[in-house]
């Protein structure tokens, strides 16, 4: 005879598309062999990860067809779960149970799975102290994921500087700035929010967080709130609420970088650019290539790699003042600056000798500014950190 199992039903009739839209979310925040845990509480389910630098909450509520029969909570491997959710068949519902010696069942239709599970209390991390409710700014979920999409490109991917591998977030008044940079290329830009309580923040946020926050964001008309700390940032939006930790140090002020006058100054079409650049850049040896004035308003764009060959392109210029300029760039993070500016033509002003290159969209969706900078390239040496030396 089969011994007899105490067994905690703690929800049925779980749908299996809602438990695989919360673990599309939450699976980023699990770290290396590690769990996430599920939570049956009186409103519903609440799936929870966390690693060293960001948690990740997701709520299924009751409202949606979950029945809770008891409440539990346990934490399991998240690779297995997920993987197990994932096979079901679609439309599935999903029967969630906790045995004695922390098993969790999980039934759907004729499947069986009993999965060795842990106790959260010894996976949870010490909790560092959490941004008060009361400073909170909010924000539309789409001006978020574009104002992220515009800069978190340029963070640095290199440990030397960590300050680098954030995004600077500031807030003054109503205004919202994110900046970042690589030592090659900067990017900043702003956007309106909403601040009741009239609060200011000066913080860097890990660029890899900030970004998987913007593209798990709902693309519906709702808004985040952004709860501010010291040592941590929450996003909330609906069901989903995510903590990121903060990166300690000062984000090196860029601002006496910016040129403030042009010896030449042009206005192009931003996707005949890109599309140029691209296609200069396949022949580029290290991405390098090459930009000219003509006299026929023309910016010709050209690179040459001995062992690969050579190209040329050229594209109709809108306007153009001051004189003729010819001046090496990165082709690579040039592309990356003109596909994420979302006006139909970019004013890029060169103002000589090493000095940044400034990039502009002509107009903006919202009225608010942004602002590229990219190192123009002198030789083929090494030209990192030109603006934070």
């Amino acid at each position: 005879m089969k011994s007899v199992r105490e067994v905690n039903t703690l929800l049925t009739d779980v749908p299996q598309e809602l438990l695989i839209t919360g673990l599309q979310h939450t699976m980023k925040a699990v770290a290396m062999n590690n769990s996430v845990i599920l939570l049956a509480h009186v409103n519903g389910l609440t799936l929870d990860s966390s690693n060293m630098s960001m948690s990740i909450r997701y709520d299924i509520p009751v409202g949606t067809s979950v029945t809770v029969q008891q409440t539990g909570t346990i934490a399991v491997p998240s690779r297995y779960f997920n993987d197990i959710i994932r096979k079901l068949p679609a439309g599935t519902l999903v029967t969630l149970a906790e045995e004695e010696n922390l098993i969790l069942s999980i039934k759907a239709g004729q499947s069986v799975y009993r999965l060795c599970g842990t106790n959260p209390a010894e996976l949870l991390p010490p909790s560092a102290p959490g941004p008060k409710a009361n400073r909170s700014i909010l924000i539309p979920n789409e001006a978020l994921k574009t104002i992220v999409r515009q800069v978190a490109f340029a963070v640095s991917t290199s440990e030397t500087r960590p300050i680098l591998t954030g995004v600077c977030f500031r807030v003054d008044g109503n205004t919202l700035r994110l900046t970042a940079t690589d030592g090659v290329r900067f990017a900043s830009r702003e956007t309106k929010v909403e601040n009741r309580a009239g609060i200011g923040a000066n913080i860097v946020i890990p660029g890899k967080n900030l970004s998987y926050i913007s593209r798990i964001l709902k693309d519906v008309p709702d808004s985040t709130e952004i709860c501010l700390g010291e040592k941590r940032i929450s996003f909330k939006s609906r069901n989903l609420a995510v903590h990121s930790a903060v990166i300690d140090g000062t984000f090196p002020a860029l601002e006496n970088k910016v040129p403030q006058s042009f010896t030449t100054e042009i206005t192009v079409d931003t996707a005949g650019f890109l599309h140029a650049v691209e296609r200069v850049t396949l022949l580029a040896g290290e991405n390098v290539i090459r930009l000219y004035t003509s006299m026929n308003n023309k910016l010709e764009l050209a690179s040459n790699t001995p062992e690969i060959g050579d190209v040329h392109d050229e594209v109709g210029l809108a306007d153009m003042s001051g004189q003729g300029v010819g001046i090496s760039f990165n082709g690579k993070y040039m592309q990356d600056i003109l596909r994420c500016i979302d006006s139909g033509q970019v004013k890029v002003g060169f103002a000589g000798g090493n000095k940044p290159i400034v990039i502009t969209p002509v107009t903006s969706f919202d009225n608010t500014s942004a602002l590229y900078l990219i190192s123009p390239i002198l030789s083929h040496s090494a030209y990192r950190d030109r603006f934070v030396q």
